[in-house]
């Protein structure tokens, strides 16, 4: 990545699709049903934990990853994700 327009139009969807997909994700566990076990509700519980640690992570870290290499302030060559 050099960090030009069509660079951050990509930077900008793969945000997109990842977040889809963990919207995607977490919607289908949320409607999972679930065995009465102790250990099966557990390991449902423990997996939403973990996608809602993946959206923060997307929203917050990667988030502002992305919003630093878009940022028209900052000289190309350090927006560049080649740096």
């Amino acid at each position: 990545m050099g960090g030009g327009t069509i660079e951050v139009a990509m930077l900008d969807r793969a945000m997109e699709k990842a977040n889809e997909a963990v919207a995607r994700v977490k919607a289908d566990v949320k409607n999972m049903q679930v065995p009465k076990s102790a250990a099966a509700r557990n390991f449902h519980a423990a997996y939403l934990a973990m996608l809602e640690t993946e959206e923060k992570l997307l929203a917050e870290e990667l988030g502002s990853i992305v919003r630093t290499l878009k940022d028209p302030a900052r000289p190309p060559r350090s927006r560049s994700a080649s740096c």
